[in-house]
């Protein structure tokens, strides 16, 4: 199936999750009104971007990436014990050193989760955008509220089972507006 036809029939299903009446009807926001589908279609270009963005990342922790993180780092940290502070600050030696050490330490979570969490994300801004509540409680017997069934479609898996990940972002919300100058 190509991208177009991919994309095309995402947005059917969450039109139909949606609904006819707030897919048919104009959003107001920062720019003036907005249709619901333009909206659709921006978050799902920038979830795309997220994803492209985590695949890259991904890929720093294959052996060979692994390997030559793992060489720069004890071959900078080699080179930086004979060179003076301000040549070391000035070429940033010591806060690339450090990336280098973070990069090493790194353990990554399975490919579709961080996937998953985008796209979690993604379906948590489309429902406050378009004043959808965001339970994570199953409405009947299995199925899930719009929040979830959203970020399946999001995700492109409509048979996952997101919920787990839609009340795992709800409860760090919760945490978070609960402390003060937290996000």
């Amino acid at each position: 199936m190509s991208d177009d036809a991919h994309r095309r029939r995402q947005l059917e299903k969450i039109e139909k999750i949606l609904g006819a009446d707030l897919w048919s009807r104009s959003i107001e926001d920062e720019q003036g009104f907005t249709a619901p589908k333009a909206i659709v279609e921006a978050e799902l270009y920038q979830l795309g971007l997220r994803c492209a963005a985590l695949g890259r990342m991904r890929s720093r922790g294959s052996k060979p990436a692994k390997r030559a993180i793992k060489q720069l780092g004890a071959a900078l940290r080699k080179a930086k014990l004979g060179l003076p502070e301000d040549f070391r600050l000035s070429l940033g030696l010591n806060r690339m050193i450090y990336h280098l050490e973070v990069y090493e330490r790194i353990t990554q979570a399975p490919e579709t989760a961080g996937a998953r969490r985008e796209a979690t994300l993604s379906a948590m801004y489309l429902c406050e955008t378009f004043g959808i509540p965001l339970t994570t409680t199953r409405a009947t017997v299995g199925k899930t509220g719009v929040f979830c069934q959203l970020a399946a479609a999001l995700s492109g898996d409509d048979d996952a089972d997101m919920q787990h990940y839609c009340r795992e972002l709800v409860q760090a919300r919760r945490a978070a507006s609960a402390k003060p100058g937290q996000i």
